[in-house]
């Protein structure tokens, strides 16, 4: 007997909900930590991590500070917490990296402003580009801490695990049966909460043909430690609802309330005020 179109929409939201608890299991520190905001989350967009690596840094007079390479993620709270900082040096040659809280910064739209004196920024313990720190090594994080004070210090606590943001763009992921799934696309932040918000999947085109992106929390993964290896879904493939997912050259507005209220939902966090 052919289905009815209510019989569809019955199905369709049980799926839903299915995708919904599921990812609400997957991501239980974020979902713990969602409502505790730091900033103003009005005034506090979805941002592509993407689109703002590279960009420049300023001080609030306009001042060169050099630019941002990298964002430091807790993956297992969501967290963001700290701007890797490149400046000095000729074509980059004698450049040093520094690690500074996000917290301090701010994104204009068009670039990253920096409301701290240039030379406290160069006298933070900083790092050549070819010798990153390990960021699970406390006694970095301390000097950086130490350096920027308290107030400004990105909250820790025990189960952190502290990654480059760059190290999962691109990172290609399977299901639990070996299938390419896709890879990272993009991950989305948000500063004004520090709050590393959901990855965007590039879905394979042999499972779902047309350059489909689909939201997913990053908890839904497993990151392999270090270089190599692919991510690994911790979901069942068939509860991934391919309804949510969006063409590559045409990016939703993040910030659009029924988009934010859909991925909201699928994350289980409470929405942000608006």
């Amino acid at each position: 007997m052919p289905s009815t179109p209510s019989g569809r929409r019955a199905g369709l939201l049980a799926a839903t909900c299915g995708l919904a608890l599921m990812l609400a299991a997957a991501w239980p520190a974020l979902a713990a930590d969602a409502g505790t905001p730091r900033g103003p989350v009005s005034a506090s967009p979805d941002l592509r991590a993407s689109r703002l690596l590279g960009r420049e840094v300023r001080d609030p007079q306009g001042r060169d500070l050099g630019e941002v390479r990298d964002l430091i993620v807790d993956l297992h709270y969501g967290r963001l917490h700290y701007a890797i900082l490149a400046f000095g040096g000729v074509l980059g040659l004698g450049e040093k990296l520094h690690a500074v809280p996000v917290s301090t910064l701010q994104w204009t739209g068009a670039r990253w402003v920096l409301d701290l004196p240039r030379g406290r920024v160069e006298r933070a313990p900083g790092f050549e580009r070819s010798r990153w720190p390990d960021w699970q090594d406390h006694p970095y994080r301390d000097a950086v801490d130490r350096h920027f004070g308290s107030d400004v210090a990105p909250r820790r606590d025990s189960g952190e695990r502290l990654m480059r943001i760059t190290r999962l763009l691109g990172l290609d992921v399977e299901d639990r049966d070996g299938r390419e799934l896709g890879e990272i696309e993009d991950v989305i932040v948000n500063l004004g909460r520090s709050e590393l918000r959901y990855v965007v999947l590039e879905l394979d085109e042999r499972w779902q043909p047309g350059d489909k992106l689909l939201p997913l929390p990053l908890g839904a993964l497993s990151v392999p430690q270090g270089r190599g290896g692919d991510a690994l879904l911790n979901v069942p493939r068939d509860q991934l609802d391919p309804f949510t997912s969006f063409d590559e050259d045409r990016w939703p507005d993040l910030d659009d309330p029924a988009f934010r209220d859909q991925v909201d939902r699928l994350l289980r966090v409470d929405p942000p005020a608006r």
